[in-house]
């Protein structure tokens, strides 16, 4: 047992003595090395100390010239900063004296049309007022001012129809706005020219122009209708068909032509015979379309060609109106005078 002890003595001895050795070995590193970097700077201090006047002088040189670009260069960009920021604001300025200009002339400018526009109407009034009077002499002031109004708002009405017929018929058949706006002035006029509508007119009687103005109107709505029901009779059956256009075209003309006479002689006003116009249109395309589906399918699952499934189709078509000959004849006549 003692011996064991005297040896964990020893060791425990010898670690003490390595780990003082080691720190002894650490602090002489320490001590050279800071004698090492204290010589380098006694060693710089000697250098600089050592330098002569002129090498001094041009090291001041070189650090003048570099602090001088770095000043030039910093008060370069001081300078564009400020020239960019008077150019925004001389841009600024303009924009806002050119929009002070333009609202200035603006205003310029509408009370010119403004002025223009009440020495017209003046001028309309005083013709209206002398025309009116002449017409209707026990007339007040009130009287005349009212119906003057009156006639503006029918002048306005007359524009919106006008406008209505271009924009409507030239989308209709493809025409020029301008082109659609001569042929309203030609229909319109002949309109106007009729005996019970220029007696009205003339009367200058507010309620009676308004009934002229009102069937006017009725005319374009009309005109309207019948255009746009012959491009859609058309369209369908040159589809159906493949037949030429200008074909289908006159023929629809034709038959047209003779429905309208056949409508006069009936007593039928103008919106009834275009209605019921347009309905027989559709019928006839129902009619052309169920034909055009039957002969299709016919010449499919039956092989026949197209003159065969036609004839087939008519044959159908005889028995149907047998089978309904005893049917009573409907009340109006809807038929179509034979060609």
């Amino acid at each position: 047992m003692e011996h064991l002890e005297g040896s964990e003595e020893k060791a425990q001895y010898l670690r003490e003595r390595d780990e003082c050795n080691d720190k002894a070995a650490e602090m002489r590193r320490n001590i050279a090395m800071n004698a090492k970097n204290n010589g380098m700077k006694e060693m710089k201090k000697i250098a600089e100390a050592s330098k002569s006047e002129d090498q001094l002088l041009n090291e001041a040189m070189r650090q003048a010239r570099r602090e001088r670009n770095e000043a030039e260069k910093l008060l370069k960009e001081e300078e564009i900063k400020e020239d960019e920021k008077k150019g925004r604001r001389a841009a600024a300025i303009a924009t806002r004296e050119e929009k002070k200009k333009e609202k200035e002339e603006a205003k310029s400018e509408f009370n010119r049309v403004m002025g223009e526009a009440e020495k017209e109407e003046k001028v309309e009034k005083d013709a209206f007022s002398k025309d009116y009077r002449e017409k209707h002499p026990e007339a007040t002031n009130s009287e005349i001012q009212k119906e003057f109004v009156r006639k503006q708002k029918l002048d306005n009405r007359k524009e919106n129809i006008v406008g209505f017929f271009v924009q409507n018929m030239a989308e209709i058949t493809g025409e020029e706005p301008k082109e659609v706006y001569e042929r309203f002035k030609e229909f319109s006029g002949e309109f106007m020219e009729r005996p019970e509508n220029k007696r009205k007119m003339d009367k200058m009687v507010s309620s009676e122009s308004e009934d002229v103005v009102q069937s006017l109107e009725e005319e374009v709505k009309a005109q309207l209708t019948e255009a746009n029901c012959k491009k859609q009779f058309v369209e369908q059956v040159v589809k159906m068909t493949g037949e030429n256009e200008e074909e289908i075209e006159k023929e629809y003309d034709e038959d047209y032509k003779k429905f309208t006479a056949f409508a006069e002689e009936e007593g039928y006003t103008r919106q009834r015979a275009v209605d019921k116009y347009v309905d027989i249109s559709n019928k006839k395309l129902q009619a052309a379309h169920l034909r055009y589906m039957v002969v299709t399918n016919l010449m499919k699952d039956k092989g026949m060609n197209v003159d065969e499934a036609n004839d087939e189709f008519d044959k159908m078509m005889n028995v149907m109106s047998q089978e309904q000959s005893d049917d009573p004849e409907p009340e109006e006549n809807m038929c179509l005078p034979c060609k």
